[in-house]
């Protein structure tokens, strides 16, 4: 099977998740804001988006890379993510599963 990868890094940016990017605006708003009552209720949102994120199950996670490739990709492309790298692959060819060899 034929796999090319897309490795993207960028050494000169630190890049922020989605959440920390929302959850940064939220912040600036809060600060920027002039009334009391839209200072608590956008403190009051940023907080609730820090508790999913923590409570948020593998799964939920899972979903968001599943809808991009969705949304962004062909059917055949795949994407590896470990703690320090995501790697986005695109399978030209597949022999399918292959169950000849595996003992029981």
């Amino acid at each position: 099977m034929e796999i090319i990868t897309k490795s993207y890094t960028n050494k000169n940016k630190t890049m922020k998740t989605l959440i920390e990017t929302i959850i940064e605006n939220l912040e600036q708003r809060s600060n920027e804001a002039f009334d009391d009552r839209e200072k608590r209720t956008l403190n009051n949102a940023t907080e609730m988006i820090k508790r999913v994120e923590k409570e948020a199950e593998f799964e939920e996670i899972a979903r968001i890379m599943m809808k991009y490739l969705c949304e962004n990709h062909d059917p055949h492309v795949s994407v590896i993510i470990t703690s320090t790298h995501a790697e986005l692959l695109e399978g030209l060819k597949s022999t399918g599963e292959v169950l000849d060899y595996v003992l029981d």
